[in-house]
């Protein structure tokens, strides 16, 4: 039993050590000074942390906003205007994973 507790010890030390070091940093949007791109993180990031656009293709992208915009409505939160979400799907499209 003492040398299970023993290797236990020295495994969660060697990982901690190990994740100490690392750091996770993300690649910011494209273009992320530009109005469209503002406008994505802002509304994006009320529920979760903006995604790299070319996370996805633009066909992917389209059905993501539409289901997020009907999680918007079940939260009771304020939905896009046709042009927000004109723009948030330009910017996408433009970025999008070819």
């Amino acid at each position: 039993m003492a040398v299970l507790k023993r290797f236990i010890i020295i495994f969660f030390l060697i990982v901690g050590y190990g994740c100490a070091g690392m750091s996770f940093t993300f690649a910011p949007i494209p273009d992320k000074d530009t109005t469209e791109a503002k406008l994505y993180a802002e509304k994006c990031s009320l529920c979760h942390s903006v995604p790299h656009p070319n996370r996805y293709v633009y066909d992917r992208w389209e059905e993501i906003v539409f289901n997020m915009e009907d999680a918007m409505k079940e939260k009771g939160m304020t939905e896009l205007k046709e042009n927000e979400r004109s723009i948030i799907l330009n910017y996408l499209k433009v970025h999008s994973r070819k």
